[in-house]
């Protein structure tokens, strides 16, 4: 039986290091300077792949077909998986900021006002201040501002630029 090279190795490695890199960046919050760069990353892999798919094929060498469908679909993969996983984070932070807002309701009816921050809820309205469920590899908390007209505004980051908001008044809203 032939053993298989390193080189043979290779594209499997490179390919599996992608994925883990582009799918950690997929489910992570980013700003929009790292989001861009990542989407970028993405098409260009799709293209790159793409051109060695075409290249291999018309040359007839197989390790570039291999290599070009490595390159072509991990980040297809990777931004798929991912972003169902994003959609699951969002769903779990809306959830949290709910809970955030039936505390502030209670402070409200208790205090006659919004506290000045979300810290002001601990510990006779909830145990502690939840974060976010946006990220896998750092916090990100809640963004809480107490406005001038007893009201106030809650937000997160969400994935693909998006941030989602709401006030004392509105349901939660997803948008850039």
């Amino acid at each position: 039986m032939k053993e298989i090279g390193w080189t043979n190795r290779l594209p499997w490695v490179l390919s599996i290091l992608g994925f883990a890199i582009l799918f950690c960046a997929e489910i992570e919050s980013f700003d929009f300077i790292s989001s861009a760069v990542l989407g970028l990353t993405t098409l260009g892999g799709i293209v790159a792949g793409s051109i060695s798919i075409i290249f291999g094929l018309r040359q007839k060498r197989r390790t570039w077909v291999i290599i070009g469908a490595h390159v072509f679909v991990i980040p297809l993969l990777a931004v798929s998986i991912g972003g169902k996983i994003s959609s699951g984070q969002r769903e779990r932070s809306l959830r949290l900021g709910d809970s955030l807002v039936a505390a502030l309701s209670t402070y409200h009816l208790t205090k006659g006002r919004y506290p000045d921050e979300l810290a002001a809820l601990v510990p006779d309205h909830i145990s502690k201040v939840p974060l976010t469920g946006m990220s896998a590899i750092r916090d990100i908390p809640f963004y809480y501002r107490a406005t001038e007209n007893d009201g106030y505004t809650i937000s997160f980051p969400s994935t693909a630029w998006m941030i989602c908001h709401r006030t004392q008044k509105t349901e939660w809203v997803c948008d850039d």
